[in-house]
């Protein structure tokens, strides 16, 4: 990008709104998501301890799929953590995207219970795998899409293009685990969006320090 094309993006970055209410709305949906995961935890009612262990050993389903649902929701809100840190503006677009991955973000819990009523079918790790793949493609979509407009011309463009390619990534193995892999083994399909999550940790961790350096030198060149 030549002087003048960057004079040019560093006035519509200063010109568009600050992101801290979208931030603030991303951290109270996911906040309820989790919270609403332990709402299929029911205390046992029994009348003596032998009722009640048989009580606790049926909610075995359900506490796997509050686990599972817990680690996919806070994986979500950790990579908009991490992402967010880039976007020192905002504009009608990104709010848009925004607001469908809170939407898929919301059915979090629904997957929870699918998977803890019915939890020898397919369903359950077909429903997280689908949730969790449309929404990573959707904020993959929303950082190649607002990356130009709203991230300084400071940051380096191949650590948003190695972050957007991960998630593009990452996003169609969940499809295909959720529409090929969980129809034929459920067992396997939560195997496989195991290691996608532990991946995608991984990922974050190593992408950490780079990220903070980048925002660090959006901060200073939004400051300047």
């Amino acid at each position: 990008m030549n002087g003048k094309g960057r004079a040019r993006q560093a006035r519509v970055v200063l010109e568009l709104v600050p992101p801290e209410r979208l931030n603030i709305l991303v951290d109270a949906v996911y906040a309820i998501v989790m919270t609403l995961l332990v709402l299929e935890l029911k205390p046992p009612e029994a009348s003596n301890v032998q009722e009640a262990l048989r009580h606790l050993q049926g909610l075995e389903p359900k506490a796997v799929a509050f686990v599972i649902g817990f680690v996919v929701a806070a994986s979500g809100w950790a990579y908009v953590r991490q992402v967010s840190l880039l976007f020192t503006r905002s504009n009608l677009i990104h709010l848009v995207i925004n607001l469908l991955a809170l939407m898929l973000a919301s059915l979090i819990p629904f997957g929870a219970s699918v998977m803890g009523s019915f939890p020898h079918t397919f369903y359950g790790p077909a429903i997280y795998s689908l949730i969790v793949g449309v929404l990573t493609l959707i904020y993959a979509l929303d950082l190649a899409l607002c990356q130009r407009a709203l991230i300084p011309p400071v940051v380096d463009r191949r650590l948003i293009w190695a972050i957007c390619g991960l998630a593009t990534g990452a996003g169609l193995w969940c499809l295909f685990v959720g529409l090929v892999i969980a129809p034929w083994n459920p067992a396997v399909a939560l195997w496989a969006l195991a290691v996608h999550l532990l991946v995608h940790w991984t990922c974050m961790f190593g992408a950490e320090r780079p990220v903070r350096e980048a925002a660090t030198a959006a901060e200073r060149w939004h400051a300047g």
